[in-house]
Parts: C-alpha cells; structure tokens; sequence
C-alpha cells in the first residue's frame, strides 16, 4: 500500500481530530512534524472545524452525519460494526464515498480523488451540495411530532 507523503502537500492544511478514546502514543501524534498537519484533541464543538474544511475522512459515527449536515466531501471510514448501516445508507445515496473498514481501507479511493484535484473537487462539491438536503436537521422536530402523536393517542 503507497502511502501519502505530507510533505508534498504544501498547499493543503489538514486538521486531524483525535477524540476522547484516542491515547497520546497513536502514531497519528508522529504527524505533529509536519507544518501543514493540525491536530486537535477533544473538540466540543466540530462544526468550527468542518467550516474550516473542504473535505472531511470519518469515521461512520456522529461525526460523519455533523460533515454531511455542513455540506463537506465526505469519505467515511467504518471503525466499529454499527455504522456499517449508516455508511451503506449513505453510500447508496450517493452522500459519502465510502473507505471500508479500518482494517482494510480502500486509500485508492483517495488517491483517485486528489489525482485531479481542481477538477475533481468542483464535480464533486457541486454533487455533494445537491446531496446534503438528504439531511435537513429537521430529524427532533420529527421525532417529537412522532412522541406528541404516540403520547395523544395513548390516552
């Protein structure tokens, strides 16, 4: 597997976010070296940080659904069997490309992307935007009409 040499990336800043179960001896801290690489470790509020960003790599948990929400390319990555479902639902839709499992991640995928980047990113920032009403942020309002309506009927 090839990997990725950050320090060809000169124009690119990548903002790695660690959260709460990650340890300071993951290799992802070994990244600190390079200028263009931005860790952060447990953020409260992550919408900060996908503003910033044009491109998120998730994994399929909460994070995935806040990258979709604010309209980012998204590549999700599955770290535990649950979001499985949530990762094919999407992919299915067209919403995230999907990296496969953390064991054995599909980096062509990747690197297919960043080949042509300008003319890649514009195909697919313009088909991701067009996707993301797939998520409105409605989903409480809908559960709570959906509990009012069980609770009402109830009685």
């Amino acid at each position: 597997m090839k990997k990725i040499n950050f320090s060809k990336q000169k124009k690119i800043t990548f903002y790695i976010v660690a959260g709460k179960g990650v340890n300071k001896n993951n290799p992802i801290f070994s990244l600190k070296r390079f200028k263009n690489i931005v860790i952060l470790k447990n953020i409260k509020n992550m919408k900060k940080i996908l503003d910033k960003v044009q491109i998120s790599i998730v994994s399929g948990g909460t994070v995935m659904f806040e990258s979709i929400c604010c309209g980012k390319i998204t590549f999700a990555c599955q770290t535990y069997f649950h979001q499985n479902f949530a990762i094919r639902f999407f992919e299915k839709k067209n919403i995230i490309l999907n990296l496969g499992t953390i064991n054995r991640l599909k980096t062509i995928e990747i690197r297919n992307f960043f080949k042509d980047f300008s003319k890649t990113y514009k195909n697919y920032n313009n088909f991701f935007r067009k996707r993301t009403k797939t998520i409105d942020g409605l989903g409480l309002q809908r559960v709570n009409k959906i509990l009012y309506r069980y609770i009402d009927n109830d009685k």
